[in-house]
């Protein structure tokens, strides 16, 4: 019978060993000394070491009591003495020097009279669990293209921050001009790789004394520390200013490129966070709004209040686009030698809900700020070309019309198909359009410019050239461009009758444009005496208050379109 029992034992040993041996945990098993005594087959795997290999060298195991840290051992062992287990995450390196996590806990086995006998450590691979935690981690706080902090990462840092006693620092954010023209010139690559450049200069200009994040696609962050007065953050953003203007080289392209930097101080101008953060952005809209280049603006009071303005003219003008608010007004083109109607000129207005009709001198830089410009650019086409059919359809006696284009629309690639596509919806021959540039839109990219004037003039449009003298006026390009007309900007008439020199300039363009076939137009004619002093001249056309100022569409059909059927 003894015999028997003792068969059973064994038998029953060797099954809870191989159960053991096959579960999917990391198992070891320590005498009183701590020595290792047993590992299951798990062990193995995971280190890539044999179990003869490790007992034979403990050192060789990921993980082994012996070779912990002494405090966290300590900590260990107390536990375990307290009858508590023991749980920490390790990181470990197998065989191949490749890298896993382990969920650890420690535990001790006791004998009848409380003798600790054994201690067994028990872990999981946590391995995929980790990594996705790290990526995750990564994603939440980390750029993916600089692999600097990203905003949110950034906020909890300046959280941190502000704890802290006798604390002061200032909140510095740069924005990268032009980005979005650099991505597109160059493509988005050579943006990253630019942004990079630019996030290993900042951070080389920091070093130890502050952090830096970027925010966004264009907008990097410092935090800058220690400093009480602006001329020290002054001082520091020179320093940046220096480093940055050098040119970048990336593939081969030299690219230069400017900031607006905006600027809080803590405790200076808020004492929580979020007013901190909502400051520096106030501080940066405002320096992006200013003339010139790489401006640097600390947040003041009265700042806030601008920019809260700002706000809420760009929300009332976005609501005036969605709510088709824009509007078309045309003034007439007059023959000055018929003294009849030769054209007219579309003029954008904008009619609130109440009736009141605002001029375009309140707008138009907010729409173009905005680039709403080139939508309600498109809006304006449509809709003299609707009117068009409308008096067509009417049976009145149609002039062409003047559209003047915004530089977002001249640059646009699908400009031609654009229009083209309008008027066929709309019937319009292309001969009933005239479209105004102006110098400063031909001269930014001469080739471009070249190609789309001609595209235009291939399929019929006439073309005029807006504002001629006010900006970089040249023989070469009038002989390049081949415009069908060109207009004398008003500041020149205006002072006609007064300015000899006014005078002798217009007398000038006129006979230049003379001299190319090209028809001229007098801006702004508002009496008779420059009317007669223009005739003398040899313009062939005037537009003015003198006959008329821009008027709604019933009234130019009701004064100066003539029925041709009834």
């Amino acid at each position: 019978m003894e015999n028997i029992l003792n068969l059973q034992d064994v038998i029953i040993n060797e099954i809870l060993a191989e159960l053991i041996d096959e579960i999917e945990d990391w198992l070891v098993i320590y005498d009183k000394q701590g020595k290792m005594i047993y590992i299951n087959r798990h062990v193995e795997r995971l280190s890539g070491y044999s179990k003869e290999e490790i007992l034979q060298d403990p050192m060789k195991a990921p993980w082994d009591i012996n070779t912990y840290n002494t405090t966290l051992k300590e900590r260990a062992l107390l536990a375990i003495g307290q009858n508590r287990k023991f749980e920490t995450i390790t990181l470990n390196k197998n065989k191949k020097q490749a890298e896993f996590y382990l969920s650890l806990t420690l535990s001790g086995i006791k004998d009848r009279n409380g003798e600790l006998v054994l201690y067994i450590a028990i872990g999981k691979d946590i391995t995929g669990a980790k990594r996705l935690q790290e990526k995750l981690h990564r994603l939440k706080y980390i750029d993916e293209v600089t692999g600097l902090p990203n905003q949110a990462a950034f906020i909890e840092h300046i959280y941190s921050k502000v704890k802290k006693e006798n604390a002061s620092f200032a909140v510095v954010l740069f924005d990268i001009s032009k980005m979005s023209y650099i991505n597109n010139t160059y493509g988005l690559t050579t943006g990253d790789a630019l942004m990079k450049e630019i996030a290993d200069r900042l951070y080389k200009v920091l070093h130890k004394d502050g952090a830096i994040a970027k925010l966004n696609s264009d907008i990097f962050a410092v935090i800058y520390e220690d400093v009480e007065e602006q001329a020290e953050v002054i001082e520091f953003i020179n320093i940046i200013f220096n480093h940055i203007h050098k040119p970048f080289k990336i593939e081969e392209k030299e690219i230069y490129i400017e900031m607006s930097v905006g600027v809080s101080m803590f405790p200076t101008h808020a004492k929580k966070p979020g007013q901190l953060i909502n400051k520096v952005q106030i501080a940066l809209a405002r320096a992006k709004e200013c003339l010139g280049k790489n401006k640097v603006i600390f947040y003041e009071d009265q700042i806030q209040d601008e920019v809260q303005m700002r706000m809420l003219q760009e929300s009332d003008i976005h609501q005036a686009y969605k709510n088709n608010e824009f509007i078309v007004y045309y003034q007439p083109f007059i023959d000055l030698e018929r003294e009849t109607l030769t054209g007219m000129e579309a003029l954008l207005r904008r009619k609130k809900q109440s009736g009141e009709i605002v001029m375009p001198s309140k707008f138009i830089d907010l729409l173009e700020q905005l680039e709403l410009i080139e939508q309600v650019g498109v809006q304006v086409i449509e809709e003299v070309c609707r009117q068009l059919r409308e008096w067509i359809d009417e049976g009145y006696s149609i002039v062409p019309i003047s559209i003047n284009l915004s530089m977002l629309q001249f640059k646009n690639p699908n400009l031609s198909n654009d229009i083209i596509n309008m008027l066929e919806k709309y019937n319009i021959p292309p001969s009933l359009i005239v479209l105004e540039i102006t110098e400063n839109m031909v001269i930014q990219e001469v080739e471009m410019a070249q190609q789309t004037i001609l595209e235009l003039r291939n399929y019929g449009f006439k073309i005029a050239i807006d504002d001629f003298g006010t900006g970089y006026s040249s023989l070469g390009y009038l002989k390049k461009f081949l415009f069908d007309h060109l207009k004398i900007d008003i500041s020149f008439i205006r002072e006609i009758t007064k300015n000899p020199q006014d005078r002798a300039i217009v007398s000038a363009i006129i006979s230049m444009a003379k001299a190319l076939s090209l028809q001229t137009i007098a801006e702004g004619i508002e009496t008779l005496e420059q009317l007669e002093i223009i005739q003398e001249m040899g313009c062939e056309m005037g537009q003015g208050y003198l006959w008329d100022a821009p008027l709604k569409p019933e009234d130019i059909k009701n004064k100066y379109l003539l029925k041709l059927y009834k």
